[in-house]
C-alpha cells in the first residue's frame, strides 16, 4: 500500500509576527517584545524556533536580547535598512515614519554624491546623454502647468546602470538600464 503524504504546514514565523508588529508601531523603539517562553507558547513552538527567529531580528538590528529582561525595539538608527529582508519588511507593514523616512534620507545624503560621482567618471557618451535626457524630463514636470514640484520627484527615470566592479555595462548586449522611481515621502 503506498504511503500517504500528509500535507506539511510551514511553522509560523515569529520573526515575520514581530517585524509586522514592529514596523506597524505596536512596539516602537524602546519597548520589549513578548518574552521568548510568550511567544513559544502561543504560537505552539519549541523556545529553539524561538529563539532562531528572534535572532533573524538581532541580526539586522531591530532588536536587543537582554539577558534576563527579554528583547527591546532597538532605536531606529541601529536597524540595516539595506538588508533585504529589512527592506521587504518595510515595504510590507510599515506606515509612513517620519524618523524612519529621515534615516533613509540621511544616508541618501551620504551616499549618493560618492555613486554619482563614481557614475560621471564610469559614463559612456551614451549613458551621459541619458541621463541629461532623463534631467531634462523632471525639469517638464517641474514647469508642467499642474503645478505639483513633487511630480517631477516621484516621475520614472531610466538611468543606464553601470556594474560597479568594471566599466562594462552589465550585460555583454550593451548597458543595462534600470528605472528609478523616487518615493514621494523621501523627497
Amino acid at each position: 500500500m503506498p504511503a500517504t503524504s500528509r500535507p506539511s504546514r510551514a511553522r509560523p514565523s515569529i520573526a515575520e509576527y514581530l517585524a509586522e508588529a514592529i514596523f506597524s508601531g505596536r512596539y516602537r523603539p524602546g519597548d520589549f517584545v513578548p518574552k521568548e517562553v510568550d511567544l513559544a507558547q502561543q504560537f505552539s513552538l519549541n523556545r529553539s524556533a524561538v529563539r532562531s527567529d528572534l535572532r533573524m531580528l538581532v541580526d539586522v538590528g531591530i532588536i536587543e536580547r537582554i539577558s534576563g529582561h527579554g528583547s527591546k525595539v532597538r532605536d531606529y538608527e541601529a536597524w540595516n535598512i539595506l538588508d533585504a529582508q529589512v527592506t521587504d519588511w518595510m515595504t510590507r507593514y510599515a506606515a509612513p515614519n517620519p524618523r524612519i523616512q529621515r534615516e533613509i534620507l540621511a544616508f541618501r545624503l551620504d551616499v549618493e554624491p560618492y555613486v554619482a560621482m563614481t557614475a560621471a567618471r564610469r559614463a559612456t557618451a551614451r549613458d551621459l546623454v541619458a541621463i541629461e535626457e532623463a534631467f531634462d524630463g523632471m525639469g517638464k514636470h517641474l514647469n508642467d502647468a499642474s503645478g505639483d514640484p513633487s511630480d517631477a520627484c516621484t516621475a520614472s527615470t531610466t538611468l543606464p546602470f553601470t556594474s560597479p566592479s568594471s566599466k562594462r555595462p552589465t550585460t555583454s548586449s550593451g548597458p543595462s538600464y534600470h528605472t528609478y522611481c523616487a518615493p514621494r515621502s523621501i523627497c
